[in-house]
């Protein structure tokens, strides 16, 4: 779709996001499975809207499908880092988008942790969903990328297949 021609409003559901600044608005004492649910209305909090039970079914599939369900029930501001992570990924996988866009997935992440995600994320792959990754680990993101962009000053710089670059 091109900007300016196109209702952003209807966009959004199209568009997985999952961004440190997006986390940072996540309110601490949220429960993990309202923070997943309020997607859907792409609202961060929960406040008086209702939700349906496929919309709670959709939550819980897609917690675990990021390994978290487990922690439908602890608030956000009781998770580990990886948790987190997990959490706002889900999260961005609430209303089934063709497009995922993460922000720094492995940021302030263990190597072991940071793996994880991205073996998580690599199983978007295989569903057929288009993922950008923006990574200052750019081997981790390489290894499952299909193209690979430097960018300078905001300017792409450089581009290419991904498994040339790794060479």
């Amino acid at each position: 779709e091109r900007l300016g021609a196109v209702d952003v409003f209807e966009l959004r559901p199209r568009i997985g996001l999952s961004s440190v600044a997006l986390g940072e608005r996540i309110p601490l004492r949220e429960r993990v499975l309202d923070v997943v649910l309020t997607a859907s209305y792409g609202m961060v909090g929960r406040w008086r809207e209702r939700y349906d039970p496929a919309d709670e079914t959709r939550a819980n599939e897609v917690l675990h499908q990021m390994g978290a369900a487990h922690l439908r029930d602890r608030t956000y501001g009781t998770l580990s880092e990886g948790e987190r992570k997990r959490t706002q990924i889900a999260r961005a996988l609430m209303t089934d988008p063709s497009v995922v866009l993460l922000d720094e997935p492995s940021a302030a992440l263990a190597p072991r942790m940071a793996d994880e995600v991205f073996e998580k994320v690599a199983g978007l792959r295989s569903q057929g969903k288009a993922v950008v990754i923006v990574e200052q680990e750019a081997e981790r993101a390489l290894a499952m990328s299909d193209r690979g962009y430097l960018l300078v000053d905001g300017r792409n710089a450089f581009e290419d297949r991904a498994d040339s670059i790794l060479r």
